[in-house]
């Protein structure tokens, strides 16, 4: 009978425990996760390519998705590499999703980079590439990312920079106004859902009820 007794409390605090997990939501560090990015390769009068590079930091995660827009009075078209390192990217309709199935990604890292192309008839010397709604699911949020290229001289290197959270450094600035949502032709999901899933915290939750119900059984029977 002790040990019946004995085992009934250990399932009870057990199941106890297990519960509180399921049901307490898990909060992101507040401003941990941040986005920034680097112009590897800024366009040119006889190159108009330019390469930015994006990179995350602050928290693990296995999925960041966002939003795209670009000035098309600047831009001929602005891509994203499908992939990248550990990274895979989708991209359409302006919104795209970089998915990595490693186990444990690391807590920073390259993610995709970005190709655009200059038009060559633009009166322009600069346009900007704007990033929103970046989410990094269980990771949390980062601020906008505001991207502005620079075409280069012969001789100009200025004008590279690199953003944290929404804020930029750059050289002179002479932006277009009109933004674009073109995009390449990939569909993509949404993104992956970390954690404990919700069946599990339903079944963890009736595994609690019945524990305290055989555990009220038994002390009545006790008397």
């Amino acid at each position: 009978m002790a040990k019946k007794k004995i085992l009934l409390v250990v399932v009870l605090i057990l199941t106890i425990i297990l519960s509180s997990i399921a049901i307490l939501p898990i909060y992101a560090a507040e401003g941990g996760f941040t986005v920034t990015h680097q112009i590897t390769q800024s366009p040119s009068i006889q190159n108009r390519t330019a390469t930015i590079v994006l990179s995350y930091s602050g928290n693990s995660t296995n999925a960041i998705g966002g939003t795209i827009s670009y000035d098309t009075n600047f831009f001929e078209s602005v891509k994203m590499n499908t992939t990248t390192g550990i990274w895979s990217t989708s991209f359409e309709n302006s919104k795209f999703a970089s998915i990595t199935m490693e186990a444990n990604p690391p807590a920073s890292g390259e993610f995709v980079t970005i190709t655009a192309t200059v038009k060559s008839d633009t009166t322009l010397n600069e346009g900007t590439i704007t990033l929103t709604n970046l989410d990094g699911g269980d990771a949390g949020k980062s601020g906008d990312v505001t991207i502005k290229v620079k075409l280069q001289g012969n001789n100009d290197t200025s004008g590279q920079g690199s953003t944290t959270g929404g804020q930029t450094s750059t050289g002179t600035t002479n932006t277009a106004t009109k933004k674009d949502t073109t995009a390449s032709t990939k569909k993509i999901s949404s993104l992956p859902k970390t954690g404990i899933a919700s069946w599990t915290g339903i079944f963890i939750i009736a595994a609690v009820i019945v524990a305290i119900i055989e555990f009220v059984k038994y002390k009545r029977s006790m008397k």
